[in-house]
């Protein structure tokens, strides 16, 4: 039984496969990454594929972020956060702003790591979120598909206390 970031892969090289030359160097240049949610009462795990974005830290050769995750208020991350963020992985909404606009508030709110979740369903395109070319952001963050997002919302909204995620590569399973 293969991980959901397993199926990701295998269905994003068979969609880069069936597309024409001048299509596939556009999604080749996607870096993709993982999003791993752990629910530390039940010891469930849930795997994603994730868009990277184009701004702040990357996520590679072996850096990783692991934290507890919060919902971010408000929940598009457009304005400053109200409450905080303090040693937290935020979860936002797309939509209303930049993404690295979302990203720097929850960067000032005291926030390690931002997840955004897409507002499209059935989106099948991987995003990279792009910046403003400003290099003011400290913290990594990735994006996920709106169904992606949904299932970690879910883990959260059961387990508030002790949902762990964490943003890191590709990594490569035999199982």
């Amino acid at each position: 039984r293969g991980s959901y970031a397993e199926f990701g892969k295998q269905w994003y090289q068979r969609r880069v496969r069936g597309m024409a030359d001048g299509q596939r160097s556009h999604l080749e240049a996607i870096p993709m990454k993982e999003l791993v949610a752990r629910s530390l009462s039940n010891n469930k795990e849930l795997t994603f594929q994730a868009g990277k974005a184009m701004f702040g830290p990357d996520i590679t050769n072996g850096y990783s972020v692991t934290a507890p995750v919060i919902q971010g208020v408000p929940p598009e991350g457009c304005t400053q956060m109200r409450g905080t963020g303090t040693g937290h992985i935020v979860l936002l909404f797309r939509g209303g702003c930049m993404f690295v606009e979302k990203v720097r508030h929850v960067q000032a709110a005291g926030g390690v790591g931002a997840v955004i979740m897409d507002n499209t369903p059935d989106a099948s395109t991987v995003l990279a979120m792009s910046g403003d070319g400003k290099d003011d952001v400290d913290i990594p963050s990735l994006f996920l598909s709106k169904e992606d997002g949904e299932a970690l919302l879910e883990m959260y909204e059961g387990d508030r206390l002790t949902t762990i995620v964490e943003l890191r590569d590709m990594q490569t399973r035999t199982e």
